[in-house]
C-alpha cells in the first residue's frame, strides 16, 4: 500500500533525509563532474535543516511509504510570491515500476493547487530520462535554461515548467 505525506514528524524527516542523501550519492555517481553540480551545493545545511525551506507554508516535503517503508520524496520551496521550484524527486530502485514517482508528482502538483501556485519550475539531469517522462505526463514542458544558470552546466540539465495559472 502506498501512502503519501507531508514530512511533519522526527521520524519522517530522518527517512527524507536519508532518501535525499541516497538519491544525491546515485546522482554523483552518474559522472565524476556531477560531485560539483550546482544543485548540490550546501546539501549538507539543507540536510541538516530539514524540513527547512521545504516547510509549510511556502514548502513542502512529501515521503512516500510503499508498504510502511520509504520508497520516496519529493519537494518544493517557494521561489517568489507565484512560483515554486521541484527539488530532491526520488524513487528507490528497489521501489520503481509502482507509479510512486507519478503519485508524488501528483500530490505535490495538488498541493502547489491547494497554495494557490501559479508555476511549478524544475531542473533535472538530462540522462533522468524517467523522470522526464513523468513530468511530462503531468503537463510540464521543457523551457529554457534561467539567464542565471552557469553556463557550463546547460547541456546536461532539462529545465521544465508546468503553469497553473
Amino acid at each position: 500500500m502506498l501512502t503519501i505525506a507531508q514530512v511533519a514528524t522526527p521520524s519522517q524527516i530522518v527517512e527524507a533525509r536519508g532518501l535525499i542523501r541516497e538519491f544525491t550519492n546515485w546522482a554523483k555517481s552518474l559522472t565524476a563532474e556531477n560531485d560539483q553540480a550546482p544543485a548540490f551545493d550546501d546539501l549538507e545545511a539543507e540536510l541538516a535543516d530539514l524540513p527547512g525551506k521545504f516547510a509549510p507554508p511556502t514548502g513542502c516535503l512529501l515521503l512516500a511509504t510503499h508498504d510502511g517503508q520509504p520508497a520516496g520524496c519529493v519537494a518544493f520551496w517557494a521561489v517568489d510570491g507565484g512560483t515554486v521550484e521541484i527539488k530532491r524527486m526520488y524513487v528507490r530502485p528497489a521501489c520503481r515500476g509502482n507509479k510512486i514517482g507519478a503519485h508524488l508528482v501528483a500530490a505535490l502538483i495538488a498541493e502547489a493547487r491547494a497554495r494557490q501556485v501559479g508555476r511549478i519550475v524544475l531542473d533535472t539531469y538530462f540522462t533522468m530520462t524517467a523522470a522526464h517522462a513523468i513530468y511530462r505526463a503531468a503537463g510540464f514542458r521543457t523551457v529554457a535554461a534561467p539567464p542565471d544558470f552557469p553556463l557550463e552546466w546547460e547541456s546536461r540539465v532539462v529545465f521544465m515548467q508546468l503553469d497553473l495559472a
